[in-house]
């Protein structure tokens, strides 16, 4: 470090969340599951334990279900079961057609780790969440990096936030 400017070999990385995308083919078959991490959900024509969710009429709603039962959103009783809770680890949102986007509640490399698997009409993107990244950490809001000729600086701590590149010559 040179009078508080980091000189990096490479461009500072931003704090990344992992994701992964559960893509359905059809709808949920009842009793078939969708695991994330530790929890196993179980798609069910009446939900009535913790963990289960609803069949609906299409991939789409059986979809929303799951989602609703990840982030222990209203539905608690009809749309999955009693006694579910948020998941620690991930929340759920709708993708591009019938796709579930699970992702990763903090950020870093930790998320990459993440299983995800289902036996249900359907298949995950890969058997982890990916893209997970531990970015560069500023020491402190507002640090400078150089990195060549180009510059950065850093508009977040945590997450690891960096405006750039901006080569030399414009702020010089």
């Amino acid at each position: 470090m040179l009078f508080g400017v980091m000189v990096l070999d490479s461009a500072p990385l931003m704090d990344t969340k992992a994701t992964g995308t559960l893509t359905m083919a059809g709808n949920m078959v009842a009793n078939k599951i969708v695991t994330i991490g530790d929890r196993v959900y179980t798609a069910r024509a009446n939900p009535a334990a913790a963990n289960e969710f609803k069949v609906g009429a299409d991939a789409g709603a059986s979809l929303d279900n799951l989602i609703a039962a990840i982030n222990g959103a209203a539905g608690a009783g009809t749309l999955y079961g009693t006694g579910t809770v948020a998941h620690a680890l991930v929340t759920g949102s709708a993708g591009a057609g019938d796709t579930l986007v699970a992702t990763a509640k903090d950020y870093g490399i930790a998320g990459n780790a993440i299983v995800s698997t289902t036996n249900a009409n359907g298949s995950w993107g890969a058997a982890t969440l990916a893209g997970g990244v531990t970015g560069t950490v500023p020491a402190y809001l507002g640090q400078e990096a150089i990195v060549g000729d180009y510059f950065y600086k850093a508009t977040s701590i945590f997450p690891a936030v960096w405006i750039g590149p901006i080569p030399a010559e414009v702020i010089t």
